[in-house]
């Protein structure tokens, strides 16, 4: 059972226990991965305002923790809170510690409130141990299918992967990664967008920001408008849209009264010598 105090061989036990349980989730999310990059791709889709769904991927993570990661005895007790030991074991052992407690104040026995509190605020901990590592689960599973699903990009134009096959986050990271070739420090920003920029990208004193559209149709001057509010919060020197479509006349007129570019993302290979910086 978890307490405050804790011996040093109680602290390398719970150091080995958490070093070994994080191994073996690395090592499972691993061996599955063909499956879930599979999942990735048919379940995250984007709609014509070019909002991305990614509820149906999050449910399949869910699924995939559930069933598949905390089939293995220590994962699961590690997901589940516990530092050592069977999670089910401690719950239950704490739980019924609780329960007998409560038993007995209601029949008007003596038992302090501060042992109930403290066997309240055990179970609290575990879970609030449980729900951290589970968030920490899928942020894993996050990276390394999307590692997974642009570990083609060995080559400096990129042209090795099937750009239509990438849904619309792993576009986001394929024009990343296309940009990191080319020599910019560039990060993809959360899934849902950063004030309507998608990669943030430096090179030298340069800042540029990117919106990434991954569509069957022409780009509207939507992405236009979002990308110069982005320009503006990030005070970036440069503003791009890129897609893999063509773009509406609208939104070209708009993009050259705000200094937008507008690109094919077969042009961020090269995009700084373009752009006069090299």
């Amino acid at each position: 059972m978890q307490g405050t105090y804790k011996t040093p061989e109680e602290k390398k036990k719970i150091a080995e226990f958490t070093e070994s349980a994080e191994k073996r989730i690395a090592e499972i999310i691993t061996k599955h991965l063909p499956t879930l990059a599979v999942k990735h791709q048919q379940s995250i889709s984007q709609d014509s305002y070019g909002i991305v769904d990614v509820s149906a991927f999050s449910n399949e993570v869910d699924y995939f923790i559930e069933k598949v990661l905390s089939a293995d005895e220590d994962v699961n007790s590690y997901l589940g809170g516990v530092d050592t030991g069977n999670f089910v074991t401690v719950m239950t052992a704490i739980k019924a510690q609780l329960d007998a407690g409560l038993e007995k104040q209601a029949r008007g026995g003596k038992i302090p409130q501060s042992e109930l509190d403290k066997l309240n605020a055990k179970i609290a901990a575990i879970q609030k141990k449980s729900a951290e590592r589970t968030q920490a689960a899928k942020e894993t599973i996050y990276k390394l299918v999307t590692e997974y699903r642009i570990k083609e990009i060995d080559s400096q134009d990129g042209q090795a992967v099937d750009v239509e096959s990438l849904d619309p986050i792993a576009f986001e990271h394929y024009c990343a990664e296309l940009l990191r070739n080319d020599g910019w420090d560039a990060r993809v920003t959360q899934a849902s967008g950063d004030q309507g920029i998608d990669v943030i990208a430096t090179r030298g004193n340069v800042k540029a920001v990117f919106q990434c559209k991954k569509y069957a149709q022409p780009v509207g001057n939507g992405a236009v408008q979002e990308i110069v509010a982005g320009k503006q919060f990030e005070q970036a020197d440069i503003a791009a849209v890129v897609s893999n479509a063509t773009f509406t006349p609208s939104a070209k007129q708009l993009a050259g009264t705000t200094g937008v570019h507008l690109l094919h993302y077969s042009e961020l290979h090269g995009l700084a010598e373009k752009l006069g910086m090299a």
